[in-house]
């Protein structure tokens, strides 16, 4: 922490103030500067520490819960009965807590199903267009087929007219009784069955 902090203020810190200075005074009337003192930051040290200092620091502690005891021992030897004990917690930032990494996690796993789901949808788009596009272009060809159809049949009548107009000028020049006539005939009927089938 930039700066110390009265320890009777102190219940929760944020990551950045993990720098914790204790002061501390034990009374001994009769010789005061010989007094010493047990500290123990609980969940952080594991055996009583001595120390002749009325202050202790503990630099850039991790997050967590914590509980400093110290007891005061006077020049006799005697220690207290009961230690004067201080509660506090020092809270993670916020990328090491349950909730951000929960919601890192969850982005992990959902990300490349989303990404997934996109590509389908697009491929299954562009298959769509590639298909419309198709029908599109098979559509084009069939109209063109049936103009041109349409177009040479209509041509086809035009010239079946002509033969069946000639037909009956040349089967005028045969007697009904001459073979010629007869081919005449044939050439008549048929282009005039064509004529019947083009319609």
């Amino acid at each position: 922490m930039d700066r110390l902090t009265p320890i009777e203020d102190l219940k929760q810190l944020n990551h950045k103030q993990n720098y914790i200075r204790f002061k501390f005074i034990g009374l001994c009337f009769s010789s005061p500067e010989s007094v010493r003192y047990r500290y123990k930051l609980h969940d952080f040290d594991t055996t009583w520490k001595e120390t002749s200092e009325s202050s202790i620091s503990f630099p850039y502690l991790p997050s967590g819960k914590y509980r400093f005891a110290v007891k005061a021992i006077n020049n006799d030897g005697i220690e207290s009965s009961q230690p004067a004990e201080v509660y506090f917690e020092i809270l993670p930032p916020f990328w090491k807590t349950w909730w951000f990494q929960l919601l890192i996690l969850t982005a992990a796993i959902s990300l490349p199903s989303l990404f997934f789901i996109w590509r389908s949808r697009r491929a299954r788009e562009k298959t769509e267009l590639r298909a419309k596009n198709q029908q599109l272009v098979m559509a084009q060809r069939m109209e063109l087929m049936g103009n041109l159809a349409a177009g040479t049949v209509h041509d086809l009548k035009n010239l079946l007219s002509i033969i069946l107009g000639y037909t009956r000028v040349v089967s005028r020049k045969f007697a009904p009784s001459d073979p010629e006539h007869e081919h005449v005939e044939t050439i008549r009927s048929t282009a005039s069955t064509a004529v019947q089938m083009s319609k």
